[in-house]
């Protein structure tokens, strides 16, 4: 179940329909892509992150995170989701 399918008729949630592609990295001429979607849910600025490229390499993914949630921002408080790989492909520590 998504965090959408979960909590959209509970709260307010506005989904900006804008989204970014964000290549994070290469390893061997092949891109390590993200997309990033904004959504607003009962007044705070959630971004979601989902690794969307056929190669995925999480060490360069939360490498970005980091830079994400150490940035200052003028904007309110952001929360970060970072959407789980399938289970076959599960990051070694993601407790999810």
């Amino acid at each position: 179940m998504t965090l959408w399918e979960r909590w959209a008729d509970k709260a307010e949630w506005q989904q900006h329909l804008q989204g970014r592609l964000v290549t994070v990295g290469a390893y061997r001429n092949r891109a390590v892509c993200v997309s990033l979607v904004w959504a607003t849910i009962r007044d705070k600025a959630v971004l979601f992150l989902e690794a969307t490229s056929e190669l995925v390499d999480w060490k360069m993914i939360d490498a970005l995170v980091e830079v994400i949630a150490a940035a200052p921002s003028s904007k309110p408080p952001t929360h970060l989701a970072v959407a789980p790989a399938p289970p076959s492909k599960q990051h070694p520590a993601a407790s999810w």
